[in-house]
């Protein structure tokens, strides 16, 4: 299940465990519900990987972090409620042909192990990247028998590790700093099905550097294997602010690149996309969109993020160049 549809459903659930005990006090009333929750992270555990030859291959054996839906939307990460549906539908049509260039879904055959490896960016900043890569990272977890691997890869702004609860976990950093390290170190289990999550971690100012090494051509071919299953996303900088992305995009097989509707000017974009490898298979999403309903009453549609005080959200999805 989705972070998205379990925000959707944590309200009924909560209501629902409330009634399960009409006797009890309001405090035991209150702990009913938080077993029950499904961000409580009290939900059956997702079945253990198939083994792989690599050592690195084992399952983080640590207690899995509990994706807050508040506290998420308190950092812009997850749409309103009342446009949850609207986010889930959008999200699987841009899951669709990532998976499917990825995986090899499309054509059943072999593709190249570095296509499940996905860059997520933008040209300057609140654009909407890191609310993209969680969300399309948490539709893709629901696939059955694809985990994704949320990588936060944005060491200038680590927002997904600060609204996860990780700031000062050991990351990506720390594993490129420290070759004593593996990805069992700084891989941490969610209570979302089939989403893993990696800090971006404690390192210094050095961090630009450190993705530019051997080491991270190394960590994302382990990163590769890892999910052999599924897919890595990069929520990285913007392609603008610095040149980590640029890098970055050099390593991996997709690249997405999110707009945001009527504030990010075209010539940024192109100077963007010019930064990129375009050997790459480079898609975009336009986000934060107003559309048209039915008659000509305007009506919001999609997904969005919380920057600033406008209140639309939407998406036209995701296309190839």
């Amino acid at each position: 299940m989705s972070i998205v549809e379990k925000a959707l459903q944590k309200a009924q659930q909560t209501s629902a465990a409330e009634k399960a005990k009409p006797g009890a006090a309001p405090d035991e009333a209150k702990a009913a519900a938080a077993v029950e929750s499904p961000l409580s992270g009290g939900e059956a555990p997702r079945p253990e990987p198939r083994p792989q030859a690599s050592a690195s291959e084992a399952r983080p054996a640590r207690q899995a972090v509990v994706v807050d839906p508040a506290r998420l939307r308190q950092f812009g990460l997850l749409p309103a409620e009342d446009l949850l549906p609207e986010a889930i539908d959008e999200f699987r049509r841009i899951k669709w042909p990532l998976l499917e260039s990825a995986l090899g879904r499309a054509a059943g055959g072999t593709v190249a192990a570095e296509n499940n490896l996905i860059l997520i960016t933008s040209a300057l900043a609140e654009e909407g990247k890191s609310f993209t890569a969680l969300n399309l990272a948490g539709v893709i977890g629901r696939e059955r028998d694809c985990r994704c691997i949320l990588v936060d890869a944005d060491l200038r702004s680590p927002k997904l590790s600060e609204a996860m609860g990780l700031v000062d976990r050991k990351g990506i950093q720390d594993l490129l700093a420290d070759e004593s390290l593996t990805l069992a170190d700084i891989i941490y289990p969610t209570d979302i099905e089939g989403l893993l999550f990696v800090p971006a971690g404690t390192g210094g100012e050095s961090g630009p550097e450190l993705l530019a090494s051997r080491r991270m051509v190394q960590v994302c071919a382990e990163l590769s294997e890892y999910a052999h299953d599924g897919v890595v996303l990069f929520d990285s900088s913007p392609l603008l602010l610095s040149n980590e992305s640029q890098v970055l995009s050099r390593l991996v097989g997709q690249v997405l690149l999110v707009v945001r509707a009527e504030v990010t000017q075209q010539r940024m974009v192109r100077e963007a996309i010019g930064l990129l490898d375009r050997t790459k298979l480079i898609s975009t999403v336009l986000n934060d969109v107003q559309r048209t309903g039915l008659g000509d009453d305007p009506m919001t549609y999609g997904y969005g993020y919380g920057y600033g005080s406008r209140k639309r959200y939407g998406s036209t999805g995701s296309g190839s160049r």
